[in-house]
């Protein structure tokens, strides 16, 4: 993973410096309010553009961190609530481009495919294809795993309830 800094946008380089990462888990990020006035402006300038190939060409020395945090925040902050960074995200775990699939691994908030199952599967791909990503994909792997086992636990109390429902009309 990239880890140096450098971005050729002074936009760009003051969003990410208001971008604070936990150096332990870099998914736990700080940033103060300052960052998302700077996010409006971005958008504001770049929406009706190529705005992620910019972000991408313009933090080539920039943290993967950082710059798939900047991307979860155009998410909530675009006119298409971030449907233009979810392909994305889905056309980059496609391709050979490592530092693309460790930023669309940086994006948080939002899993990378909608299809839990196809999202597991896909990243144990890419963790065999490029070992360096290991630690993104295991950590999106195990989120996953922790949202289907809730889903069908989910399910199941409801299964549940609705047979005590009946046993209960049986036995009245």
């Amino acid at each position: 993973m990239n880890f140096t800094q450098g971005s050729s946008s002074p936009q760009l380089a003051q969003i990410y410096s208001c971008i604070q990462l936990n150096p332990q888990n870099p998914f736990e990020r700080d940033f103060d309010e300052a960052v998302f006035d700077l996010v409006d402006e971005f958008i504001q300038a770049h929406e009706d553009t190529d705005y992620i190939q910019y972000i991408i060409d313009n933090s080539a020395g920039e943290n993967t961190h950082k710059v798939g945090c900047l991307l979860s925040i155009l998410i909530w902050s675009t006119k298409d609530n971030g449907e233009k960074i979810q392909r994305w995200r889905g056309l980059s775990l496609d391709n050979e481009n490592q530092r693309a699939i460790e930023i669309a691994l940086c994006i948080t908030d939002v899993f990378p495919m909608a299809d839990l199952n196809a999202c597991i599967n896909k990243l144990k791909e890419i963790a065999l294809k490029f070992p360096q990503t290991e630690p993104l994909c295991d950590y999106w792997i195990d989120l996953a795993q922790k949202e289907l086992l809730r889903n069908a636990g989910i399910r199941n109390r409801g299964f549940k309830e609705k047979i005590a429902a009946a046993f209960k009309k049986w036995l009245a």
